[in-house]
């Protein structure tokens, strides 16, 4: 179960949201034409441009939109759109599609193909995504590995933002080590510079994996400190909770507190639905409130959930 709280947390950084425009097609229809008639630069820039404006959206064709941008950008020598638009598709299928070996699998190919990468700050994030494949995957020594080869390309580029995302994903993966003191120390470090650049969701998520480690180690005061902490910072409107309710939900279960385990476990199913990661992550919550109920002898309440799950 822990496991999954840390996933949830993992999933909260980084993430994209589709495009709201409300124009969307007609944009979409005028820059197709215009990469239709256009060659080299200046068609990978168009293709670029509307593979980002659809970002993770199959409905206009993103995967093969990008996988387009990434050949193009390989073909035209321009390794650093190519590399980002990588590092994109990485996470969406990674975090997104919830497909670790394939994610793999693309991380592999695309280092062998593109040569001298490895102190381009761009790569960092190549770096990072496959090290969640391998977090994902259980493999947590291999994904520490590529975390700290992130963290070497940021801290030589001097990106505070991205210093952060690599210290705190250390920090989960030392977490499930039970490294608690180098991955309490690596989190403390991403919140102080989150804080310092004012990046409200990554101190949301620091708070958030701190309250972790508490809990591991039975310090449930403590974590539910940085829990109410987290929950102060946050826009309780944007989806960001659910992995902290989650988190709550799990220390509530294991001291006993069935009606606080199914309250935490109801805020995080309605935090989730405003959540990009939705249909990834509510079968985890679903699971938890059939079984919570059904521990509270609540067979009624325990059967409407069972019955979301089987129809999805």
């Amino acid at each position: 179960m822990r496991n999954d709280i840390i996933r949830f947390c993992i999933l909260l950084v980084a993430a994209s949201l589709w495009s709201q425009e409300t124009d969307l097609d007609k944009t979409v229809a005028s820059l197709k034409t215009k990469i239709s008639i256009s060659q080299k630069g200046k068609k990978l820039i168009l293709l670029d441009s509307l593979t980002r404006l659809v970002e993770f959206n199959e409905d206009y064709d993103y995967s093969t939109l990008a996988n387009e941008t990434i050949s193009l950008g390989i073909a035209l020598d321009s390794t650093w759109r190519s590399t980002r638009m990588a590092s994109d598709v990485l996470f969406y299928q990674i975090n997104v599609l919830n497909k670790p070996q394939a994610g793999l699998e693309l991380y592999q190919e695309y280092l062998e193909n593109i040569p001298g990468l490895e102190k381009e700050n761009i790569t960092a994030n190549l770096h990072l995504y496959a090290g969640d494949a391998y977090t994902n995957l259980g493999e947590t020594k291999k994904a520490i590995d590529l975390y700290q080869k992130s963290l070497a390309i940021t801290r030589e580029t001097g990106h505070e933002d991205r210093i952060g995302i690599s210290l705190l994903r250390s920090g989960y993966a030392k977490g499930i080590l039970g490294e608690f003191a180098e991955a309490s120390q690596e989190i403390s470090e991403a919140y102080q510079l989150f804080k310092g650049i004012k990046d409200t969701l990554n101190m949301i998520n620091s708070k958030n994996s701190l309250s972790i480690l508490y809990s591991q180690n039975s310090f449930f005061k403590e974590a539910d400190k940085e829990r109410q902490e987290a929950i102060k910072l946050s826009n309780k409107e944007d989806g960001s909770l659910y992995g902290v309710y989650y988190n709550a939900a799990a220390d509530a279960r294991e001291q006993g507190d069935i009606s606080g385990w199914i309250a935490n476990m109801e805020k995080s199913l309605e935090s989730s639905n405003k959540s990009l990661f939705k249909a990834q992550i509510q079968p985890n919550i679903l699971n938890n409130l059939v079984i919570a109920h059904a521990s509270d002898n609540n067979v009624k309440k325990a059967e409407s959930y069972l019955k979301i799950i089987e129809a999805d």
